[in-house]
């Protein structure tokens, strides 16, 4: 009898013999019609009354590059029990993979699939992937062999919804030894969803471009450019801040750059942040110490006279920077009532009133 897949494809035909079964065999085989239809007699009953798994297993038979298309007929004419039409069909069978083929719906798949199915069966991972979902697929199949053995894991396959993401997740990593391939693939099967699951792949990713865009020179010993994401991390953890999360992309790409100024005062550390901004100069835009601290008087003298004379500019005394602050100020004052945030944004913007008068009169 025919099993539910092939029911369903038979239930809207007509009464007429020829048309029915030609009708579900153009169906159910698929690419593999026109072959299947010269191996069987008219009216192809012994493809029609037989389940699913016998016509992947014609088709798996088929696509062999070494496999005679007569041998169909052998398995069919003189192999009664599924599995062994399954063994020899395919050689990758095993007591341990060959139930797969219970999850295999129809119609047939193309050849291509086939060969790819036939080469994963020998990875235990990807059997038990496929043995734990719901329906086998030519998309799942793809997936399976594209993604990198460390990575597959069905709560892994599960969050890619086409095989070019795990081709992409394969080409990212390519050059990772074995060991980093067991912990990312560790990271990216813990993810709770496709969101996570994509950030983790980015995280990762990026950590391996260690080498950020060369800042703008500075001769000066006191003065050390960050160059590599490993040592901005470093200064990260040190400053206790999230400068290696927020800026590693700009400083990537060179849209910013890092500093670290060594002081002669009392051992002071400072960083010092640098963007292309402003007419295409570079511009001094934080300077902080640990935890977001303000640098001493002295040291904030000495990096001045440092970046000015190396033709920097510092954000702060730009016209337009202290417009923008100063409209935030205002937007401040018009939004909030407690006395003492207000206190302390008026004397803020009392500041860059004055330092803009300053830049503007000069």
């Amino acid at each position: 009898m025919p099993d539910a897949a092939l029911a369903s494809l038979t239930a809207h035909t007509d009464n007429q013999s020829f048309h029915r079964s030609s009708h579900i065999l153009e169906l159910a085989a698929g690419p593999w019609a026109d072959q299947l239809s010269t191996l069987f007699e008219f009216p192809f009953l012994q493809l029609t009354e037989r389940s699913s798994i016998w016509w992947h297993i014609a088709a798996i038979s088929l696509s062999s590059p070494i496999v005679s298309p007569n041998n169909v007929r052998v398995i069919f004419d003189h192999i009664s029990c599924w599995k062994d039409a399954a063994w020899t069909a395919c050689p990758s069978f095993t007591s341990e993979n060959v139930s797969i083929l219970k999850k295999m719906p129809l119609p047939l798949w193309q050849k291509r699939s086939y060969r790819q199915l036939s080469r994963i069966l020998h990875c235990e991972r990807a059997v038990k992937i496929m043995r734990h979902s719901d329906q086998i697929t030519p998309d799942l199949v793809e997936t399976l062999e594209v993604l990198p053995v460390q990575c597959r894991y069905k709560t892994t396959t599960d969050k890619l919804v086409a095989p070019a993401e795990a081709q992409l997740i394969g080409k990212l990593f390519s050059h990772r030894s074995n060991e980093e391939l067991v912990t990312l693939a560790q990271a990216l099967k813990n993810t709770p969803d496709r969101k996570s699951f994509w950030n983790k792949a980015r995280d990762q990713f990026v950590e391996q471009a260690d080498q950020l865009a060369v800042p703008p020179s500075i001769d000066d010993p006191r003065v050390e450019p960050v160059v590599t994401f490993k040592r901005l991390q470093e200064l990260s953890s040190e400053f206790n801040n999230c400068m290696s999360e927020v800026y590693r992309l700009e400083c990537m790409s060179g849209e910013y750059a890092i500093f670290v100024f060594h002081s002669d005062h009392d051992d002071e550390k400072v960083v010092i942040g640098v963007s292309p901004r402003i007419g295409s100069q570079p511009v001094v835009t934080e300077v902080k110490g640990k935890n977001n601290s303000d640098p001493s008087t002295s040291t904030m003298k000495d990096i001045r006279k440092i970046f000015l004379s190396h033709g920097f500019k510092f954000e702060e005394e730009e016209p337009a920077h202290l417009y923008c602050r100063l409209d935030h100020d205002l937007n401040y004052l018009a939004a909030h009532d407690d006395p003492a945030g207000i206190e302390r944004r008026v004397e803020k913007a009392m500041d860059r009133v004055k330092r803009l008068h300053a830049v503007t009169s000069g």
